[in-house]
């Protein structure tokens, strides 16, 4: 069985064969849609993969309103972690590898699909362990948005939020860059490689000022290098100039003003133009990278407790989703 994050990514090479597609389906069909989208998936597999997908999406429903207290439990100990699961979400949280169909390609191979029923059992590679998501997909990106009333105690108008899915792709620039170009993100961030987002905004003025955006990318190695190109530049970008370089250029002044683990920073971006001041968040986990841009700059001390909320949202949001997700 391959790892979750190889298989994500394979998902994203378009020339990834059918047998391999068939493969990946029965250890991760919570990969249903991707693989239907493959250029190669064959015409019943993408029908299978349409039916599993309704009923993955049927069965997380049922998880979420299952987290209540339940008169019984399952235990599972699996790697020395101990997994507590109540009622259907017990029944939603494992995937069998064992086929029940066999989907035939154009090309006459029979590889097995998955189903989404059963109980968990041992692969050839010894016994599935629960460790949780390196990649995390579709509207799991949602987990990882603050809500607007959590926001709103540092940022009053984020309580007026939108949620959207919509990727927001850099257009024509006028030729506009920043000087040293490693301070570039910090103003038009490279949107290239991402293949995901769900956002909450809280107007429609600029590319992704007054919104808080969740981007998911192929692999957490892109994800890693893209929030790199804001937490390995601060100290360089902390004077620079953005602008059509060599005719009209603006000044600005980049300050880091709290940090939580290594995962999450808060900074303070300030133009010296009628644009003012903006607090900027970028936070990274898995294939994710999560940032918030909002007017103005934060009160003392707020700085730090906003960067303490976005990473307990990310811990959170990491732990609910390796329940939810289960076995793999």
């Amino acid at each position: 069985m391959e790892a979750r994050e190889e298989a994500w990514r394979r998902l994203h090479d378009p020339t990834t064969p059918a047998a391999d597609l068939a493969e990946i389906a029965r250890a991760h069909p919570e990969f249903a849609d991707a693989i239907a989208r493959h250029p190669n998936c064959y015409p019943e597999l993408r029908t299978w993969a349409a039916q599993l997908a309704g009923e993955l999406t049927a069965q997380r429903d049922v998880s979420r309103q299952a987290r209540a207290p339940r008169p019984w439990l399952v235990l599972a100990v699996v790697g020395g972690v101990v997994a507590t699961l109540g009622g259907a979400a017990a029944i939603a949280a494992v995937l069998s590898t064992s086929g029940a169909g066999t989907p035939v390609s154009e090309g006459g191979a029979t590889p097995d699909a998955p189903v989404a029923t059963g109980s968990p059992s041992a692969s050839a590679q010894g016994e599935r362990r629960l460790d949780g998501p390196p990649v995390y997909i579709g509207d799991e990106l949602g987990t990882f948005l603050p809500d607007a009333s959590e926001l709103s105690e540092f940022i009053p108008a984020a309580a007026a939020g939108q949620l959207t899915s919509e990727l927001k792709v850099v257009g024509e620039t006028e030729g506009a860059s920043a000087l040293p170009a490693n301070c570039n993100p910090w103003m038009l961030p490279d949107e290239g490689a991402v293949v995901g987002s769900r956002s909450l905004n809280w107007n429609d003025q600029g590319y992704t000022r007054d919104s808080v955006t969740v981007r998911q990318f192929p692999t957490p190695g892109l994800a890693d290098a893209w929030f790199a190109d804001f937490a390995d530049h601060t100290d360089e970008c902390a004077r620079f100039e953005f602008g059509q370089i060599g005719y009209s250029t603006t000044p600005h002044e980049l300050e880091v003003v709290a940090r939580s683990g290594g995962g999450v920073l808060v900074a303070s971006l300030d133009a010296s133009t009628a644009d003012g001041a903006r607090t900027v968040v970028v936070g990274h986990d898995g294939n994710v990278v999560l940032t918030i841009d909002a007017e103005g700059t934060l009160a003392d001390g707020d700085a730090q407790r906003l960067a303490d909320l976005v990473a307990a949202r990310i811990d959170r949001a990491r732990a609910a989703l390796t329940e939810e997700i289960g076995y793999r």
